[in-house]
């Protein structure tokens, strides 16, 4: 394995702070490994931020763990996301009539998003779709979720777009470090 420092993880920390999306009042819930690097640098975050942290009860449980603390952010790494992704896009596919049509219509929708560049009228368009269709998918993950930090290196594009709620994106490797890059977008 390699060797890190107490200070490169406390650089991490510290470069990492302001692109947190919560403050001292926001809640944290943790589900990966603690020996897992980028885990460990996001639990320093939140405690030097002063974030409540709450612990998944296990893997198997993380839908009702959401639920249940309501965090303004949680980490996910591209598995968990596909896994929550395909529950979701299974819920569609039994839906029938103009549910369905609305349903796949939003997650088209969500296909194309893109951060910057969207005109008034797909901002309209998304506008109706978070009412009808993601409000329900974050109310799923907790309801009240700023931001997610996961793990981005591998993580599928469609995914990630049609998630929309993406504030915070870290990405690196793990056997280097638990973060190379933050970004808010």
């Amino acid at each position: 394995g390699v060797m890190l420092s107490h200070r490169n993880l406390l650089s991490n920390v510290i470069d990492c702070q302001p692109r947190l999306p919560v403050d001292s009042k926001g809640t944290a819930l943790s589900f990966l490994p603690v020996c897992h690097v980028y885990e460990r640098m996001l639990l320093y975050l939140y405690q030097y931020t002063g974030v409540s942290v709450y612990f998944a009860e296990s893997m198997d449980t993380i839908g009702d763990d959401l639920r249940d603390v309501k965090p303004s952010v949680f980490t996910a790494v591209p598995r968990l996301l596909e896994k929550v992704y395909d529950k979701i896009i299974a819920k569609g596919e039994a839906l029938t009539g103009i549910k369905r049509k609305l349903f796949f219509w939003a997650v088209d929708l969500g296909d194309q998003y893109d951060v910057v560049g969207r005109s008034p009228w797909y901002n309209f368009k998304l506008a109706i779709a978070r009412k009808l269709i993601f409000s329900k998918w974050q109310e799923a993950l907790g309801g009240q979720y700023i931001g997610r930090c996961f793990w981005k290196c591998c993580s599928s594009t469609t995914i990630g777009a049609c998630f929309l709620s993406c504030r915070n994106s870290n990405y690196g490797r793990l056997w280097i470090n638990g973060n190379l890059a933050c970004n808010k977008c």
